[in-house]
């Protein structure tokens, strides 16, 4: 029931702020669309929260100053709130790295009003789903038709506009969740546009979130915390939920398929056996 009026709340205040060309322009005071990324990274929170499903964040001390391209497996929506939420805690823990180099990292409360900018690239069917749609619609994230070469090209020059303006970005780049955790190949793509900015990637392996909420699932199964490698019971089978954070890949002189070997080589290092990718899967997807 409060997941349920949290996010009717969410819905109704982020249509109070949105009237985009009716009652005021938000690029002219918040080119960014902060305030609406504050309501969405407030949802995330409490989703995370009221879920049982706040994840472990580790590695925040590869978070580059600079923008930077995230790249995350995806194996259920729920990496979509953990994702979002992982730049308040890549914005506390560089703020505590600056005062004391040999600062914790991993245990810091976020602030949910000071986090690090981002749009998230995603598919332009997340469009229709209530809440998440209008989030990434009225917060100008990207969105992107895969079978329209016109939506490639126009997301690919708002990807680069967002990153030259000091906006990093987040893609899942399997380009779909995966039906049972495992990592899959990755669609090309978002690659091209760090190389293209120069920016780092910094490949994120989110683990166990496909127990939380399968594909399958209308909502969620279980709670994350309640997740352990030493339960009985299959369904609570599995690692809590952890979100590891990889040393930064610099793309320069290496071409989009070298890319994506170090970043899908990074993220499966972090896996559970439950979750690696199998043998033979190549890093990117053959081009039709």
């Amino acid at each position: 029931m409060a997941g349920l009026l949290l996010a009717r709340f969410v819905h109704l205040f982020l249509r109070a702020i949105s009237l985009k060309g009716l009652l005021f322009n938000p690029t002219k005071f918040d080119p960014k669309y902060r305030l609406i990324d504050t309501v969405t990274t407030n949802w995330a929170f409490l989703t995370l929260l009221l879920s049982g499903s706040y994840p472990r964040y580790m590695g925040l001390e590869n978070t580059p100053s600079e923008p930077a391209l995230y790249v995350c497996n995806h194996c259920s929506w729920f990496d979509v709130p953990i994702a979002g939420l992982m730049m308040a805690h890549t914005k506390a823990a560089r703020d505590a790295l600056e005062k004391d180099p040999n600062a914790e990292t991993e245990n810091l409360f976020p602030s949910l009003l000071k986090f690090d900018s981002c749009k998230i690239l995603a598919k332009q069917n997340l469009l229709s789903i209530p809440i998440l749609g209008n989030a990434i619609s009225w917060g100008e994230h990207i969105t992107l038709d895969r079978n329209s070469r016109r939506s490639q090209v126009k997301a690919f020059r708002k990807a680069k506009d967002w990153l030259v303006n000091g906006t990093a970005l987040i893609t899942f780049p399997e380009g779909t969740r995966t039906d049972n955790g495992r990592l899959e190949s990755f669609r090309g793509g978002a690659f091209k546009i760090a190389s293209s900015c120069g920016v780092p990637i910094i490949p994120v392996t989110i683990v166990s979130t496909q127990h939380v909420m399968p594909k399958v699932a209308l909502l969620p199964t279980v709670g994350g915390r309640f997740l352990s490698e030493d339960s009985s019971r299959e369904e609570l089978n599995g690692p809590p939920v952890t979100v590891i954070l990889h040393p930064k890949i610099m793309p320069h002189g290496k071409n989009e398929e070298q890319i994506a070997r170090e970043a899908f080589e990074a993220i499966a290092s972090a896996l559970p056996v439950s979750q690696k990718p199998h043998p033979d899967t190549p890093a990117l997807q053959k081009r039709n």
